[in-house]
């Protein structure tokens, strides 16, 4: 079980780091961003120097070199995203908010890269998806306002939708004899992918 945990070192400190900054979100903490730089190089140093590969969480993780090149790039390009946004949220009082949601959308992310089961994946991406449904509106304008509730809305029904692919791939898995099952399966992997789709903005469902 500790080996379980120690592959999933990197997204530990991360969430971990999140919370902590979550905490302080009601005043005024200027070192937020540098925290959160902090938190994504240590991160980077357990993924690049200190990789776990395997199976663990029994197979329910797959951590392979796809995935620990995938967390470098990843973890790489979000430490480059709050050095140049520092600057500009420090000026405002919810910065400590931002580099929260960032980092538990990142986490998310990071996931999504290891996971090895159907479910896991509607999970991942969820936690990566739901704060940035709030970081949408975080400028607090009518317009960012409009366009978070419909992006809600709209990742709640696809959200359905994959649940119900899901349900359907399951039932087809465990009941090889069902006489539709071609059928079945084939609209579970409809519905699945469609949910998929809009999650990671896959065309035609960028036109959200």
């Amino acid at each position: 079980m500790s080996q379980d945990f120690l592959a999933l070192l990197p997204e530990i400190v991360l969430i971990t780091t999140a919370i902590a900054i979550l905490f302080v979100n009601n005043r005024r903490f200027s070192w937020a961003g540098f925290l959160a730089v902090l938190a994504l190089l240590v991160a980077l140093f357990f993924n690049s120097f200190f990789p776990r590969t395997g199976l663990f969480f029994q197979r329910g993780l797959a951590v392979d070199r796809f995935a620990v090149a995938g967390r470098f790039f990843v973890y790489l390009l979000a430490t480059l995203v709050v050095l140049s946004s520092i600057d500009y949220f420090r000026s405002l009082k919810k910065e400590s908010l931002f580099y929260s949601l960032m980092l538990f959308s990142l986490v998310g992310a990071s996931l999504l890269l290891s996971v090895n089961q159907l479910i896991l994946i509607i999970i991942a991406l969820e936690l990566m998806t739901i704060p940035t449904y709030s970081l949408v509106a975080f400028s607090g304008k009518k317009q960012s306002q409009e366009g978070a509730f419909k992006y809600l809305v709209m990742g709640l029904v696809f959200l359905g939708l994959m649940i119900f692919g899901f349900s359907y791939l399951s039932i087809g898995q465990f009941f090889t004899q069902t006489p539709s099952l071609a059928s079945l399966l084939f609209l579970g992997f409809a519905f699945f992918l469609s949910g998929l789709s809009f999650k990671a903005t896959i065309f035609p469902f960028h036109f959200w």
